[in-house]
């Protein structure tokens, strides 16, 4: 079995859509205008477009730098298996894993999950599905379709392996 990190890094990048950036929590820079975008793009052109700790820590500052390494290995990783190779195009994913996880420190939806308790389009179908499929992973994975259909993609049953939802 793999890592759990390098799992949940290759669960990000293989179910996950680029999506548009947003505001990174815990201080890091801002994501939500182009500015923020074009930010992290300098800084991975400076690193000849190498996810780096500093990169990391920069989007992460509360990170310890043996955290940031673990995390910018298996996300640089994780990324070339992926086919994301430009830089702006890994700097929106960054942008928007580390929006997503709290500057890449939190693996785990804060909240309970019981506000997607019976949400059909999460597939969420069955009692306690809410809190069971809570958002987890740096992209905070949600429902229990999503789950499954990243499972799908890892060639995992997510749905019924708990252990994974368990990170660091």
């Amino acid at each position: 079995m793999l890592p759990l990190l390098t799992l949940l890094a290759l669960l990000t990048v293989r179910f996950t859509v680029v999506a548009q950036p947003a505001e990174a929590v815990g201080g890091g820079p801002r994501l939500q205008d182009k500015s923020g975008l074009y930010a992290i793009e300098r800084l991975l052109g400076r690193a000849r477009g190498k996810i780096t700790s500093d990169l990391i820590r920069k989007l992460g500052p509360t990170l310890s730098l043996e955290r940031a390494a673990e995390i910018a290995r298996v996300l640089d990783a994780a990324m070339a298996e992926a086919g994301i190779k430009t830089n702006i195009a890994k700097a929106a994913f960054l942008a928007q894993l580390a929006h997503e996880s709290g500057g890449f420190k939190y693996m785990e939806e804060i909240a309970s999950g019981a506000d997607y308790e019976g949400r059909a389009d999460l597939g969420n179908t069955q009692p306690g599905d809410g809190v069971r499929f809570k958002g987890r992973g740096f992209i905070q994975v949600t429902g229990r379709s999503n789950y499954t259909n990243a499972g799908r993609a890892l060639g995992l049953d997510l749905a019924a392996l708990p252990a994974w939802r368990k990170a660091e």
